[in-house]
């Protein structure tokens, strides 16, 4: 009986149209992380406590069951769709990820990326956006970022390129803005120009992380700089928006047929432009001989 209930549960999810999924979907998402955020709190407090009483247990079944239909109703739903298949074919973004960027991202909410980045909160001095938003674009970056992701290598040429202008006192003026968080230690040698450029080139060079005290031969006459953690911040704030961007571009090319075509392109004179990796209108189109 209740394999039948969830056949027939099935397919009336399957049927659901476009109009629909988008706040489905965002009912879905919310079900999936509050089972998960409770099931990963009763697994803690039964590892800290080793209490396990018959309620408990009945308690963590229930959150990991909610969970796991959500999820199960979710791939049901985005099944066949072509942006979510683009999403989950990109190395470092599976499914659940993918459910997640989709549910809080619906393009047709958004009228470019920008829009979807300034939600996010991925727009520097911008204190009104969705914290859950941000968790989730972060996610995706991250999946790039922790892994060897088919986006990283972007992620590395713009870290390459923060690092650049960093040496080069291009981000001074950062700097000196907040060097008054930094009253003394590690940080206020980076931004009141105490850190030798030189050094922090062949530290990059090798390949090393950056130790946590700066040891002497670091210490000299420099440009005020962003210390390291903010520099790789900025290359993962970049990469969150770059694969929204091409999260929107796809999804646009599906829902309308036609390329998305930013503004400052279109219009601005701007010409460089990253495509989307596996982007459907680059692919080549297949040829059947009879």
């Amino acid at each position: 009986m209740a394999k039948a209930s969830r056949q027939a549960q099935a397919q009336e999810v399957h049927q659901v149209g476009r109009q629909e999924w988008a706040l489905v979907l965002e009912r879905l998402v919310h079900a999936w992380e509050t089972g998960q955020k409770n099931r990963i709190a009763i697994d803690a407090h039964v590892s800290a406590t080793g209490l396990l009483h018959p309620a408990i247990r009945w308690a963590r079944d229930a959150f990991a069951e909610i969970e796991e239909q959500a999820a199960r109703q979710a791939r049901m739903i985005l099944r066949g769709n072509p942006t979510y298949e683009w999403l989950t074919s990109i190395r470092g973004v599976g499914e659940l990820l993918a459910f997640q960027v989709m549910a809080y991202f619906p393009t047709e909410r958004f009228s470019s990326p920008g829009k979807m980045w300034a939600y996010a909160g991925l727009v520097p001095g911008r204190t009104s956006y969705s914290r859950r938003h941000k968790v989730v674009a972060v996610k995706l970056a991250m999946s790039q970022v922790m892994t060897r992701g088919d986006y990283r290598p972007y992620y590395e040429q713009r870290k390459a390129y923060e690092w650049e202008r960093n040496l080069r006192g291009e981000l001074a003026d950062q700097a000196r803005q907040v060097a008054s968080k930094y009253s003394s230690g590690q940080a206020k040698l980076w931004v009141s120009g105490k850190v030798r450029p030189e050094w922090v080139r062949e530290l990059l060079a090798s390949g090393k992380p950056f130790p946590q005290t700066l040891p002497e031969e670091a210490i000299g006459d420099g440009v005020p700089m962003l210390i390291p953690a903010h520099i790789e911040a900025r290359a993962r704030r970049w990469m969150a928006k770059l694969m929204l961007d091409h999260y929107f571009q796809v999804d646009y090319y599906y829902r309308t047929g036609e390329k998305w075509v930013p503004w400052v392109i279109a219009h601005g004179g701007h010409v460089d432009k990253i495509d989307p990796i596996n982007a459907p209108w680059l692919l080549p189109i297949p040829h059947f001989s009879e």
